[in-house]
């Protein structure tokens, strides 16, 4: 749904079975029938979640995204798909990513009444939201196997909710994570992995660990970390979401397989500021994080920023920091003069951090959006358009 609205578009289980490319039977269905329900959800603005009810034996995972991959973006919605002994259901190899600022209750993957259903090798996060916003929930079914997969929640919210936790049959080799007081529910909120491990006696090969994806807003969640590296076990499941094979012995949890780093820093953001005055000497300022690692040593390891900007006059230059340190976790701001903003009009800041010992991953070292200034002219008249008679006075102002 979008703001509020209801979804009117529903997709009966042929529909489904043709988007992941299964056999119907002749005439029921053609997929340019589900094609234009897709076109008309588009058009409209809405966001592509995924809801299914009384499945069974009925298999969401990347073979089913093709086309529609980019449009599906949210949450995975079951209910009562049931399984069986000999037909399971399977949610495998997705990707779901929540980056609103909402406050409202918010699902990554949602289960209710599921009996039979396998989470496996699933991506979840939720950059924003609430505390009441959960990266899995569970609640009621029996027999599901939760295993290999990544559940972060950067808003404060729960990583792994199960509020029946009869439902859950089997749960480990996961990725928890959250910035919140609680990192997961069964029976009663837990705080931490070991207080969860207590309380279901399960997630035993599972850790709690950020992830660090390597860059959310532009919608790359692939883990930097290395502490959440070669986690998972041997589910059947030979390549990713992304086709890239897997390992036969110690799969990556998650969507995708990766190979995780010791150190890396990220540029966080950028932006360019003016006095008063029309100026060649305006300042440039730069984010840096320390994503992964121990703390860095600038005096070891420096770091270079390069910067241009676009406008009515044009001008670049390259920022080196050799000394003072870095913390891990941490950010930090730096600044330099020589953005030339002496001509008013719009100009545009583009900027990179350049590679080094502690800075091997390329994908978050570039500004992800382009920071754009408007530079007026310090000095004005009002009012700036005026009606005169003959012999009439008007006053003007200059400001």
């Amino acid at each position: 749904e979008t703001e509020g609205n209801p979804l009117d578009y529903w997709f009966t289980p042929e529909e489904l079975a043709l988007i992941a490319g299964r056999d119907v039977l002749a005439g029921e269905l053609e997929p340019t029938d589900i094609a234009e329900k897709l076109d008309i959800l588009r058009a409209n603005g809405y966001a592509g979640g995924f809801f299914w009810e009384d499945g069974n034996g009925f298999t969401w995972d990347e073979q089913m995204w093709e086309e529609y991959r980019d449009w599906f973006y949210g949450t995975i919605y079951t209910y009562y798909g049931n399984g069986d002994t000999t037909t399971s259901n399977i949610i495998a190899n997705n990707i779901i990513s929540l980056n609103g600022t909402g406050t409202s209750t918010w699902y990554g993957i949602y289960l209710y009444g599921q009996t039979y259903t396998n989470i496996y090798h699933n991506t979840v996060q939720l950059a924003g939201g609430s505390p009441t916003c959960y990266a899995l929930y569970s609640s009621s079914g029996s027999n599901n196997n939760v295993n290999n997969n990544i559940f972060a929640h950067n808003g404060g919210g729960y990583a792994y909710y199960v509020s029946t936790t009869a439902a859950i049959l089997s749960s480990d080799n996961n990725v928890y994570y959250s910035t919140g007081t609680n990192l997961a529910y069964w029976a009663g909120a837990k705080a931490d992995l070991t207080a969860l491990q207590t309380a279901n006696s399960m997630d035993l090969a599972s850790v709690e660990a950020n992830p660090v994806f390597a860059n959310v807003n532009a919608g790359d969640l692939t883990p930097l970390n290395i502490a959440v590296d070669n986690l998972g076990s041997p589910l059947g499941f030979l390549t990713d979401i992304n086709g890239a094979t897997r390992s036969t012995t110690t799969p990556d949890a998650g969507a995708i397989e990766f190979t995780g780093l010791t150190a890396d820093m990220a540029l966080a953001g950028a932006e360019i500021e003016n006095g008063t005055c029309l100026s060649t000497t305006d300042s440039v300022f730069v984010n840096i994080s320390n994503v992964i690692g121990a703390a860095v040593s600038f005096t070891t390891d420096p770091l270079t920023i390069v910067w241009d900007v676009t406008g009515p006059v044009s001008s670049n230059a390259s920022i080196t920091i050799n000394s003072g340190t870095l913390g891990m976790a941490s950010d930090t701001i730096f600044g330099a003069a020589g953005v030339d903003l002496s001509i008013p009009g719009i100009y545009t800041l583009n900027c990179y951090i350049q590679s080094n010992s502690v800075n091997t991953f390329g994908g978050n070292d570039t500004i992800y959006s382009a920071y754009i200034l408007d530079v007026m002219n310090p000095y004005y008249v009002s009012p700036k358009y005026a009606t005169a008679g003959l012999n009439d006075t008007v006053e003007l102002t200059v400001k």
